[in-house]
């Protein structure tokens, strides 16, 4: 191996294209001896056992990531669940568990157990360690991920409190990550760019041999991802795929004339754009789409629009590109190039 320093870098697997993206970048760093972990870290509304927005069940998305590697054999994209937990897309505990079996009968390699709905600090160890003890009769090998960047002050862990729920939480098996806040906020297209996570905290991950991971990573600079390199091991990057995806679906409507606005009033009529939006004002259609176009990817009018620019350009290659090529923006910043 290089002397690269090892980054594991989650991605949002909002399109077939984004997969296809992740699967090529992590053949060609694998191929080159670089020292990176990509990771697909599938939300709950994105992949689940029922299907979700991006039209994969959690068996269908596996068996496509599958496919790929097999194409592109170095490759090797861990499958991971981002915020499996009560409260989220699933809302009981038990709908949580199966989501894990389900996972883990996928071939996933992480999950992440996020109990910040849970009111007490006890009931949220005791989930937990329920969760992860149920994982572990499927697969004794799965890989852990606790801690939320949802903050309230019921989820905020004071550096002694952090120690010690990570001692209970390692009788039953060691975090591979911990989710801590950084302060760094996603707003719109942007990023506050902050970073001053707790440094007695990211010494007790340390000391406890837990990887420190960094949610919210969206839109940072080179030199933003540098300045992390030394603390933050893994970082997860989402809506600013998705982002780039539909801002580059639209430049090419743009070139060769392709008329967009059923799609651009279908994800403002769906009003996911809420979760992302910024000022206070009115907001249209044409600031809607950016926003929140990457939930609407299987909706007719998104594939109508790739339907009609299949006709005129490789839409699909166009969108892999540059996908890959913000995927090496974190790569090399993180590597300090």
């Amino acid at each position: 191996m290089s002397n690269y320093k090892k980054l594991y870098l989650g991605l949002g697997p909002m399109s077939q294209e984004i997969i296809q993206a992740t699967v090529q970048c992590s053949h060609e760093l694998n191929s080159q001896q670089k020292d990176f972990q990509l990771m697909f870290v599938c939300s709950e509304n994105q992949v689940n056992r029922d299907g979700g927005y991006t039209g994969f069940t959690t068996k269908e998305f596996s068996h496509f990531v599958n496919s790929l590697e097999g194409s592109w054999n170095q490759s090797n994209v861990w499958k991971c669940r981002d915020h499996c937990g009560p409260g989220f897309f699933y809302k009981t505990v038990d709908e949580c568990v199966k989501t894990v079996e389900d996972d883990i009968a996928n071939g996933f390699d992480l999950i992440h157990i996020d109990t910040c709905y849970l009111t007490s600090l006890s009931e949220k160890l005791e989930v937990t360690k329920e969760m992860m003890e149920g994982a572990l009769t499927k697969n004794d090998n799965i890989k852990f991920e606790i801690g939320t960047e949802v903050n309230s002050v019921k989820n905020k862990l004071e550096p002694k409190e952090l120690k010690s729920y990570l001692e209970e939480v390692s009788k039953v098996r060691t975090p591979f990550f911990y989710v801590l806040e950084t302060n760094a906020v996603v707003e719109g297209y942007n990023n506050s760019g902050l970073f001053a996570p707790c440094e007695e905290s990211l010494q007790i991950l340390s000391d406890s041999g837990v990887k420190c991971k960094e949610h919210n990573a969206d839109y940072l600079t080179k030199d933003q991802v540098s300045k992390r390199s030394d603390r933050i091991k893994a970082m997860n990057v989402a809506p600013q795929f998705g982002v780039l995806q539909t801002a580059t679906t639209l430049a090419e409507c743009f070139i060769y004339g392709i008329n967009t606005d059923a799609f651009k009033q279908k994800v403002f009529e769906g009003g996911k754009w809420k979760k992302w939006k910024v000022s206070k004002g009115d907001i249209n259609p044409d600031e809607a789409v950016l926003l929140a176009g990457h939930y609407h990817f299987q909706n007719e009018e998104y594939k109508n629009i790739m339907l009609e620019l299949s006709k005129h350009t490789n839409i699909s290659e166009i969108i892999i590109e540059k996908v890959k090529k913000l995927i090496y923006h974190y790569v090399e910043g993180y590597d300090g190039h």
